[in-house]
């Protein structure tokens, strides 16, 4: 459970980066010289977050994909009824 608590909070944590990365000087009229280089290398600092952030996703979800599997591989040995023979009806 805290591991899905945790995918959730990356995932989150990911959309809100990339929808921040985008914004860019979306409110600004103008503006000094030295303010656009300050916020192209925020950029480059929010684009690294992203990268981390999705690849901790990436192996979270690839870890509850195994577990999810050991779990229907269980239910089978057990003659418990799966979630997907209850979808299908």
């Amino acid at each position: 459970m805290k591991k899905i608590a945790s995918l959730l909070v990356l995932s989150l944590a990911v959309m809100s980066l990339v929808g921040c990365a985008g914004s860019g000087k979306g409110g600004e009229s103008g503006g000094e010289g030295g303010e656009g280089g300050e916020a192209a290398e925020e950029v480059k600092a929010s684009d690294s977050q992203v990268k981390k952030a999705a690849e901790e996703a990436m192996a979270l979800e690839t870890e509850n994909h195994k577990i999810r599997q050991e779990i229907f591989e269980s239910k089978n040995k057990l003659g418990i009824p799966t979630d997907t023979a209850e979808e299908e009806k």
